[in-house]
């Protein structure tokens, strides 16, 4: 099923109504395709079409840019992620302003869940808030739904013991296990490895067999990495192809971006200025040589060990 992508103002490329859920969904991550999954399932017991609101950039970017986050993942990825979990049948992206930030909960209802999504259902997190100083809660959006003509669910965050016990499964939770260099818990809750997209800006390659290809990735600094160490991993290069790898991570500036130095266990194609995308799998220290982590993920994929869904599904 090809997912639609829609911005503010595009007809909606299917007939009938809709079953929506709202949010900025960073990570697309476990508790998130929890919530899908109900979604698509009370959109087939009404026919309806299961379409998402999502907001580009993070609406702390506009009201409160000090106490931003650092995003899980980048818009492109995001919107990927949504097509990769065959639940959705659009989402509108809704780029978030100072004009959207002063608009009430009513003209936001108005506008995009009646006007153009045309929504019959509207699933969301209970502490869901929206409109002008957040002043919109779930109660609110059942009063203006019972207005306008459609239903709300509000429901609770992904139950901790559908991942592991004593956990939640949130966005900002994740965030801070990656900050502290905890991948593998992350990923539990991810569903997936962490990996982030970046530009290719410098490579080298061995002499006389010797050491590993290594490619220089500089990574958005909106989006989240870990703390500065090594990392075993992989790279996905534009042909689609993952690479076992080791990454070392270094840190640039507070509000500069972050540099990657991924060390590839086998050949690479030539990639400057390319876009490429660097899977975290695991520690493996915080300081060192950073040329035997190449070493390391070698050794994982001689084993068999993989990032791919398969070897993940494995490790999990």
């Amino acid at each position: 099923m090809a997912m639609t992508v829609l911005r503010p103002g595009d007809p909606v490329a299917a007939a009938g109504r809709a079953a929506v859920t709202i949010g900025v969904y960073d990570g697309v991550h476990a508790g998130h395709r929890w919530l899908l999954r109900r979604l698509r399932r009370v959109a087939g017991e009404q026919s309806l079409r299961v379409t998402v609101v999502t907001f580009d950039p993070h609406p702390l970017r506009v009201l409160r840019p000090v106490s931003a986050p650092r995003m899980l993942t980048d818009l492109d990825t995001r919107l990927r992620l949504f097509a990769e979990t065959g639940l959705v049948d659009e989402c509108l992206v809704i780029p978030f302003d100072e004009a959207r930030a002063r608009q009430s909960p009513e003209e936001f209802v108005r506008e995009v869940l009646v006007g153009q999504v045309r929504a019959a259902t509207v699933m969301v997190g209970e502490d869901f808030r929206f409109g002008h100083n957040r002043s919109g809660d779930v109660a609110e959006l059942r009063r203006l739904g019972d207005e306008y003509g459609f239903c709300v669910l509000g429901l609770p965050l992904l139950p901790a013991r559908a991942i592991t016990a004593g956990t939640a499964c949130s966005s900002t939770h994740i965030r801070r296990l990656i900050t502290h260099g905890e991948i593998v818990r992350a990923a539990g809750l991810l569903g997936r490895p962490h990996e982030v997209s970046g530009l290719v800006v410098g490579t080298s390659r061995p002499t006389a067999g010797r050491g590993t290809p290594t490619v220089v990735v500089r990574v958005d600094p909106d989006l989240v990495l870990p703390t500065e160490g090594a990392y075993a991993g992989s790279i996905i290069t534009p042909d689609g192809r993952e690479r076992a790898a080791g990454v070392s991570v270094r840190q640039g500036m507070v509000s500069g971006p972050a540099l990657l130095d991924v060390h590839v266990v086998s050949g690479i194609p030539a990639l400057i200025e390319a876009r490429v995308r660097v899977r975290l799998a695991r520690r493996v220290w915080t300081s060192g040589r950073a040329e035997l982590v190449a070493e390391m993920a070698r050794a994982d994929e001689e084993a068999g060990w993989s990032t791919a869904a398969g070897g993940w599904a494995a490790m999990r």
